[in-house]
């Protein structure tokens, strides 16, 4: 009887960490993008992780990718309707050129400079537009900069 009340208390002590334990799956996506700087979509490093992992699925893929990206470890981000994914968290902004559809990081030498004066022209704004008082104190907690045009 003690035997079966020690293994209940120790069952019951655990945690559920299967969102936080670093799965082998895990490691190899952020592996794959740390090394792979195409920003790829799930489908991209499905079809690349499955050559190493033959029994992974999809649906694994992208429950990883959103963990990684609850985690901040990676970016996650919208371009035409499909989610792209990135290794790089440092402040960047992307270039999407519309010829070659290739995402490019651009990496401004004053990048926190064009933050700050985004978010100064947006108070602004909110404070010229009397809007809510709930958007006059905002804080934003993340900013993606996208530029579209063409490669040369």
């Amino acid at each position: 009887m003690k035997r079966n009340k020690s293994r209940i208390k120790k069952t019951a002590d655990k945690k559920d960490t299967t969102n936080t334990r670093n799965t082998i799956q895990r490691t190899k996506i952020l592996d794959f993008l740390k090394k792979n700087r195409s920003h790829p979509t799930a489908e991209d490093i499905f079809r690349e992780i499955k050559k190493e992992i033959p029994t992974i699925t999809l649906a694994t893929v992208y429950r990883n990718l959103h963990i990684l990206a609850e985690q901040n470890k990676i970016l996650r981000f919208e371009i035409n309707k499909e989610y792209h994914f990135d290794a790089e968290t440092r402040m960047h902004f992307h270039f999407l050129c519309r010829n070659s559809n290739r995402i490019i990081d651009i990496f401004p030498d004053d990048s926190k400079g064009i933050i700050n004066a985004i978010k100064k022209e947006i108070k602004k704004e909110i404070k010229n537009k009397k809007y809510s008082l709930e958007l006059e104190n905002w804080q934003s907690n993340a900013i993606q900069i996208f530029m579209f045009g063409e490669c040369k």
